[in-house]
């Protein structure tokens, strides 16, 4: 076709008898390449049709948590009504799955998903508990769907349920306080939206930066009496990310003036005490719920700023940070700082420093200098090592980090082909006690599936999509 119509641009210089042949030959040519370009067009929108019908087959696994002494897996996938959270056994994986939903607790051996999305498990440190989210409303004794998420704990020795939260906002990244009395979160009180550095933002109504701005911070709700308050209480700031100290008396976190869809790229980490976590302690967050508390209980503590990139003269100046994660003794924070082009596509050098502050002129200390590949995530093993998966020559890989050799550990070293992610974090893994790890893995060869067990000979815990194939190759 091309040519023929380069064949026209030539035809400008002849004569007219030339003319009326070539327009003869137009004419027969054109419908000819109308008809076979309907006919590419057909084959072309079948093939994208069935690739589409294929991919809404896939069920993609979004969540994964392995009980503490490496036995139970609970894991989340979004299925044909919504998200549904499984529990098996890695023993006897996908022959013994439990569907676990608020409506369908009563039946112990429930195979069939209930009307309530469930997702988000998390294990508490003694394993007698696990916490997760759910849509689920109460009426009248009956359990109906409900679009507000909020927390269940179940506790599977007595399989008893107890919904903990009455919520309404946006509810992330459930974690169990060290001690086992308290689960914080990431909250947005009257949520309309997500609220993060990705996420899309509603029109400005109102004044810029004041009105509509919607701020993401950390909650907490004790798991004996319900009662619900503010762990980081400042409006003035809104929190990407945290973790609980060992002695669930502080936490870290990455943060930023409001509005988060527009800071954490200048984002601070902080570390701040916490209160009493009851109704007389922390500031709650139904302001009207609590009473008669002067002097009662302990207030939450003032945000300190641990540190700041966008003052630091160090080789982080400017940069981001991620993962903030305290040592077992309480003494340290590792973080990983970098050039990271959005919130969640974390990779950089692990750093580490001290929970008390930095001395004059200080920085915080590279324990990854000159390293071929790109740590990703990060979890103490001890106070003197660290577990890290870290991006390598387009793979995952995990190892460990001895801080006092500034060498991987042998034992510890895995590389998988797919990406990999267990939860909020990407390229997380979900530990345990013993040497059983859980995680989603998938690549461009194989859908998503959880895996668990030891890192030397994990075994696929689901079968989502044993009967989807590649469509090349």
């Amino acid at each position: 076709m091309l040519a023929f119509l380069m064949s026209l641009q030539a035809a400008r210089f002849l004569k007219p008898a030339k003319w009326r042949s070539l327009a003869a030959a137009l004419v027969l040519f054109l419908p000819y390449a109308a008809t076979s370009q309907t006919a590419a067009n057909k084959t072309a929108d079948s093939r994208i049709d069935s690739l589409l019908a294929d991919l809404a087959r896939v069920r993609t696994p979004t969540s994964v948590s392995i009980s503490p002494d490496g036995a139970t897996i609970a894991y989340a996938f979004n299925g044909g009504s919504g998200s549904e959270l499984h529990l098996t056994p890695i023993a006897s994986a996908g022959s013994s799955d439990r569907v676990l939903s608020p409506d369908t607790i009563r039946n112990a051996t429930n195979t069939i998903p209930g009307i309530c999305a469930s997702s988000h498990p998390n294990w508490s440190p003694d394993g007698k508990q696990l916490a997760f989210l759910s849509g689920c409303a109460s009426s009248d004794g009956n359990w109906q769907s409900d679009s507000q998420d909020n927390i269940f704990v179940w506790a599977p020795a007595m399989n008893e349920m107890k919904q903990v939260s009455h919520l309404h906002g946006a509810i992330s990244d459930l974690q169990w306080s060290p001690d086992g009395k308290s689960i914080a979160f990431l909250f947005v009180e009257n949520a309309t939206r997500h609220a993060g550095a990705l996420d899309a933002m509603k029109p400005w109504n109102g004044v810029y930066g004041e009105d509509g701005v919607e701020v993401q911070r950390v909650a907490v709700v004790n798991v004996w009496n319900t009662f619900g308050g503010w762990l980081s209480a400042d409006p003035k700031l809104h929190v990407y990310e945290f973790s609980w100290s060992p002695d669930s008396k502080r936490i870290t976190y990455v943060a930023a003036p409001p509005p988060g869809e527009n800071t954490w790229w200048v984002a601070r980490l902080y570390v701040q005490t916490t209160g009493t976590i009851g109704p007389c302690g922390i500031p709650p967050i139904d302001q009207n719920a609590v009473t008669g508390c002067a002097g009662i209980g302990a207030p939450n503590g003032v945000p300190e700023s641990l540190f700041d990139p966008k003052t630091t003269v160090g080789p982080l100046h400017d940069l981001q940070i991620a993962v903030p994660r305290f040592s077992p003794d309480g003494k340290q924070i590792a973080f990983i700082g970098g050039l990271m082009s959005d919130q969640g596509s974390t990779g950089g050098d692990i750093y580490v420093i001290p929970t008390t502050g930095l001395k004059l002129s200080g920085e915080p200390k590279d324990v990854t200098p000159n390293r071929p590949s790109t740590p990703a995530w990060l979890a103490w093993r001890d106070d003197h090592s660290l577990l890290i998966s870290e991006h390598t020559g387009g793979s995952s890989h995990i190892t460990a980090l001895d801080l006092d050799t500034g060498k991987d550990i042998p034992s510890v070293n895995l590389t998988l082909p797919e990406t990999i992610i267990a939860g909020t974090d990407v390229m997380s893994l979900s530990t345990s006690s013993t040497p059983n790890v859980a995680v989603i893995r998938q690549s461009f060869d194989r859908p998503p599936e959880v895996w668990a067990g030891p890192l030397a000979s994990l075994k696929q815990i689901s079968h989502l999509n044993d009967t989807i194939k590649p469509a090349w190759g």
